[in-house]
């Protein structure tokens, strides 16, 4: 069934409208926060740029950009929000331009798994439509991640008034884990009489766990260098986009919330220690609303990735006293 809907999705978007000019918030323009390609690093913007990597999204998480164009840490022109819930996402963007604003909207979805994902998005803005020219918008993607070593995203922009726009972008990682990742994206727009192509290329280095260095470089000659650290469950990021001069034309500043990442605190002051799980009372599917404090197969679950996912946990204490539950759950755990 799940099929059957992305077939016939796909159909409407392709054979929508396309022929007026009215403009959109392009690949570019939406992946502008990001510090890579959508499928180098960790999640992306949360379905924004590609709605299938919410597929690999376990907990909530929140990530609030902005950018300093007129060299003010504290200039609110430029900003996004994207928040991303396991299989759903929403994202914000606002931007001010000559005392005209506009912000563009998209909710996203996706179903899957970390190997083989497809997400759908709806995107619509509201403001001054008319300065910015903008139109409704429909996007899909794929994300194939059949090992540790390579990614590939697939993204289609199919506005309701003009021409379509498609993307791909391909991550490599030589030794198979997050200490380097080669980059690099193309996204194709067609007009009525030509076409318009862009690309970008670049490194992503983690030399230690929880601190990633970006660089990438554009095909107008435009470059970012960034950086992102994670505290855990909180991470700051930062990058300066240098023009073909070398001169700096803003600086984009991040802070994310939500879901356990690689801590680089744990990494240079190492403690190790081991997780209590407590199973007692057995684990159901879902608690009742009000006064339930069951296990749950999810919150297990994501209690063990975490738990991975740090370094500074050498191992799980298991209390199986009084546990009730069936095979199929054991297996999970397992």
């Amino acid at each position: 069934m799940k099929k059957i809907l992305v077939l016939v999705f796909l159909i409407f978007v392709c054979t929508s409208n396309l022929l007026s000019q009215s403009s959109f918030s392009s690949y570019y323009s939406q992946n502008r926060f990001g510090l890579t390609s959508p499928g180098a690093m960790k999640y992306g913007l949360y379905g924004y740029d590609n709605p299938a990597l919410l597929a690999a999204i376990n907990s909530p998480d929140v990530l609030f950009t902005w950018s300093d164009q007129n060299k003010r840490f504290s200039d609110l022109n430029h900003w996004g929000l994207f928040v991303g819930l396991p299989n759903i996402g929403f994202g914000m963007v606002h931007q001010t331009e000559f005392g005209y604003g506009i912000t563009d909207y998209k909710l996203s979805s996706a179903f899957g798994n970390e190997s083989f994902s497809i997400g759908t998005a709806f995107g619509w803005s509201s403001g001054d439509l008319s300065f910015f020219n903008r139109a409704d918008i429909y996007t899909a993607g794929v994300l194939i991640r059949p090992n540790n070593f390579v990614s590939i995203g697939l993204i289609g922009n199919f506005p309701v008034s003009f021409r379509s726009e498609f993307a791909a972008d391909l991550a490599i990682r030589p030794f198979g884990n997050e200490w380097l990742s080669i980059f690099g994206d193309y996204a194709y727009r067609k007009f009525r009489f030509t076409g318009e192509s862009k690309w970008s290329a670049g490194l992503a280095i983690e030399p230690l766990s929880g601190l990633r260095l970006v660089g990438r470089f554009f095909d107008n000659k435009f470059f970012n260098a960034g950086v992102q650290v994670s505290f855990g469950k909180i991470g700051l990021s930062f990058s300066s986009n240098l023009n073909q001069d070398g001169k700096n034309v803003a600086n984009i500043y991040g802070l994310r919330v939500g879901e356990y990442d690689r801590n680089i605190i744990s990494t240079l002051f190492p403690k190790e220690k081991y997780i209590n799980l407590n199973l007692l009372g057995g684990i159901k599917y879902q608690r009742y609303k009000w006064f339930d404090d069951s296990n749950t197969l999810y919150d297990l679950l994501s209690s063990i990735k975490a738990a991975k996912d740090d370094e500074s946990v050498r191992g799980i204490a298991i209390n199986l006293s009084g546990l009730r539950t069936n095979r199929t759950y054991i297996w999970e755990i397992r």
